[in-house]
This record gives structure tokens, C-alpha cells and sequence, in this order.
């Protein structure tokens, strides 16, 4: 008897932890890439000669466990995130080299989804401004017809925890949305509002509007995207003057196809800082002026090359930006494209020229197979007068060739 009660016990509990499991399904989604690219001089200082040859790879994993039509948990990691082949020695351990991004649960109800944890921000309706990276977030979204719409509270900075801390001494975001969509296309408007706390030195708050739209009429698109924030920067020092946040950047875009070929044009503004000691008009330093994701062009507008980072001051002196491009769809396997645009900045010191410069670029994308693609970007930037302002007596020119190989599962 003591025997079939303990085997009945066993039955029970294996029954427990096997109806769970077999109720959960994995679902596994990501990509491996490796990549090839060559810079010349990229510094643009004819007298350093500077840039070279790399290759480097990724994995990503982005697994999800769905327990039920209801509930499921997200992971995204990225595995030799950039590692550059051959700068690891063969016999070191390569335990760095593991980037755990993001981890989020989703919670289905009747009117809507609960989404909490660590999951994806910094990007909204056009990839203009975006620099979509990893937020802390608690965020409600539902549908109401034809809108979609939501609320988002982000979490930047936490100094609440801990003794000798303030009861309110965090960074906090907070968010609403609404998206209309239909049969030719999207209409949006994202809402923001920053109450930061986190530094003893000020406290910052600013509001901020996003519209944007992407419409489509036939063979005629049509796309845009503004960026603009108020508000001021208090220091808690007495007798310390406010600073006010004054912001403004958007881009507008159009297309129309002819049959395997598609045709261009666009324009885009960051605005820079003014003369204004106690005004900060430099838009979206943060998230790289026109936005790290924004990769139109692979020399200048690629991740923290010529004008997505601060290194010639493109970021603080804000900038302009057209451009057209070209597209063929050759085949069913092979699309080339070709882009020309110029740039110069917004706001310079007198007698500094404002020619940032140009720049060419020359694309091919080749579906190898199902879930294997080869892409080609080649850009040749033609510096402007510009740089001389950042202490480059013999401006140079520069150039990048990448090329990748994905393989997506």
C-alpha cells in the first residue's frame, strides 16, 4: 500500500511539471551575420591617414515562450556582438562576449496588452530620430476601431532605493500614443512627457510631440516625421538662471514607382544650438541628431560615423539634409539601388562655413537563398569646408565598402 501511495504521489507530480511544459511552446527567432567592411580615413584629416579592414559577426536570438494565446515572455540577446574576427586569441575564454538586452512579459485581456520588463524604445513612427535601444518599461496597448493607441511609463533613472536618497529622485517617461490606419496608410502622434529628477544638480522636464504619417496613393508615396519638445532645466542651486529646452526636427520623403523601379527625394532638419546662453535648442543629441537607425547613407549617416555623433560637432551645431535615391528590382533575387545627398549645418560660429558636404552611394541585395541575403553598400563622402572649424587643416575625403551575409531563422 505504501508503495502504490508513494508511486501515486510520483504520477501526480510528474503529471503537475509534464502539462505545463507540454502546454508552453518555444518559439525561436533571430539571425547570424558576418561582415566585411573598409573604411578610408574617416577621421577626413589628410594628415593622419588614418582607417582599415575588419571583419565582424552576430548572433542574435530573440526566443519567446508562449504559455498560453494569453500569456508569453520574451528574450532578446546578442551573442560576438561586433567582435571583429581575429581579435580573439584562440585559447582565451570568450566570456564578455554575451549581451543579454532584453526581457519582457506580455499579458493578453479582453480590451487590450500589458507589456512589463526590459523591451524595446526609442523608436516611433518613420526611422527618422529613432535609436531604438533597450528601456525599462510597463506599457498598455489596445485597439479602438481603426486607432491604435496606448500608454507607456519609462523608467530611465532609479535614485528612490538605497539610504540617504530622496523619495523622488529618479528619471522617469512618461508616453501616450494613437495611430490611425488604413487601406492608405498611417497617421500618428506620440505624446511625451520627462520628469527628471535623478541629478542633484537640476531638475529637468519637457514635453514633447511626434506626428508623423506614411501614405500611399497607387504607385505615389509620401512620408514625414517632426520632433518637437519645450521645457527648462532647473538648477537647484539659489540664484541659478533656467535653461530652456526649445527643440525642433523633421524630415519629409516621396516616392513613386514605375513598375520594377522606384524614384526618391527627401529633406531633413536637426536643428542646432543657438547663441542663447540659457537656451538649448540642439536637437535630439541624445538619440544622434537625425537618429542613429536613420542609415541612409553608409558613410555619413551610419551608426556613429560623420554626422550621428559629436565627433566633428554635427550633433551640437544641428544640421541639413536632402537627398534622392533610386531603386531596381532586377529579379525576384537581386535589387540595386544608388542615393546622392548633401549636408550642411544649421547653426555655425560667424566665418565657419556651413558646407558639410556630399555624398554617393551604391547598393545590391541578393536573396541567395530563402533565409539567406548578401547586401553590398559602397559610399565615397566628399568633405565640405566645414571640418576646417574642427581643427583639420587639410581636409580630406572618405569612403566605406560593407558587405554582409545573413542568415535569418
Amino acid at each position: 500500500m505504501k508503495k502504490l501511495l508513494v508511486t501515486g504521489i510520483a504520477l501526480v507530480a510528474v503529471l503537475m511539471f509534464a502539462m505545463p511544459a507540454s502546454a508552453t511552446k518555444v518559439e525561436l527567432g533571430g539571425y547570424y551575420r558576418i561582415e566585411g567592411r573598409t573604411q578610408g580615413n574617416p577621421s577626413l584629416d589628410e594628415d593622419t591617414e588614418d582607417g582599415g579592414a575588419a571583419w565582424r559577426m552576430r548572433l542574435r536570438l530573440t526566443p519567446a515562450l508562449i504559455v498560453s494565446d494569453e500569456l508569453r515572455f520574451d528574450f532578446k540577446t546578442d551573442i560576438f556582438d561586433g567582435t571583429r574576427l581575429g581579435t580573439v586569441p584562440s585559447e582565451d575564454k570568450t566570456t564578455g562576449a554575451m549581451d543579454i538586452d532584453r526581457l519582457w512579459m506580455s499579458i493578453k485581456v479582453p480590451f487590450g496588452k500589458f507589456a512589463l520588463g526590459r523591451m524595446a524604445g526609442g523608436a516611433w513612427g518613420l526611422t527618422f530620430g529613432d535609436n531604438n535601444e533597450d528601456w525599462d518599461r510597463v506599457r498598455f496597448d489596445t485597439k479602438l476601431g481603426p486607432v491604435s493607441t496606448g500608454i507607456i511609463l519609462q523608467k530611465n533613472a532609479e535614485g528612490d532605493w538605497g539610504t540617504g536618497n530622496g523619495v523622488d529622485s529618479d528619471t522617469d517617461v512618461y508616453y501616450v500614443y494613437g495611430v490611425y490606419g488604413a487601406d492608405f496608410g498611417k497617421i500618428g502622434l506620440l505624446g511625451a512627457y520627462v520628469n527628471g529628477k535623478s541629478t542633484s544638480a537640476a531638475d529637468l522636464t519637457k514635453y514633447a510631440l511626434l506626428p508623423y504619417f506614411d501614405l500611399k496613393f497607387g504607385n505615389f508615396g509620401l512620408r514625414g516625421e517632426m520632433l518637437w519638445s519645450n521645457g527648462e532645466v532647473d538648477p537647484d542651486a539659489a540664484g541659478a538662471a533656467t535653461t530652456d529646452i526649445e527643440e525642433l526636427g523633421y524630415t519629409i520623403q516621396a516616392d513613386v514607382s514605375f513598375g520594377a523601379f522606384t524614384i526618391g527625394a527627401g529633406y531633413a532638419f536637426a536643428q542646432g544650438e543657438d547663441t542663447d546662453p540659457l537656451t538649448t535648442s540642439a536637437t535630439n543629441v541624445a538619440n544622434g541628431g537625425i537618429g542613429d537607425d536613420w542609415g541612409l547613407f553608409v558613410v555619413a549617416t551610419d551608426v556613429d560615423q560623420v554626422v550621428n555623433s559629436n565627433a566633428f560637432g554635427l550633433l551640437t551645431t544641428g544640421l541639413k539634409m536632402w537627398y534622392v535615391d533610386a531603386e531596381w528590382k532586377a529579379s525576384k533575387a537581386w535589387t540595386f539601388s544608388a542615393i546622392v545627398g548633401g549636408f550642411s549645418a544649421d547653426e555655425v560660429a560667424a566665418g565657419v562655413d556651413d558646407k558639410v558636404g556630399m555624398e554617393y552611394d551604391l547598393n545590391a541585395s541578393w536573396a541567395v537563398m530563402k533565409n539567406l541575403k548578401w547586401t553590398f553598400s559602397g559610399g565615397y563622402f566628399d568633405a565640405g569646408d566645414y571640418f576646417k572649424s574642427t581643427g583639420i587643416t587639410n581636409v580630406d575625403n572618405t569612403y566605406t565598402l560593407r558587405h554582409q551575409l545573413t542568415l535569418s531563422f
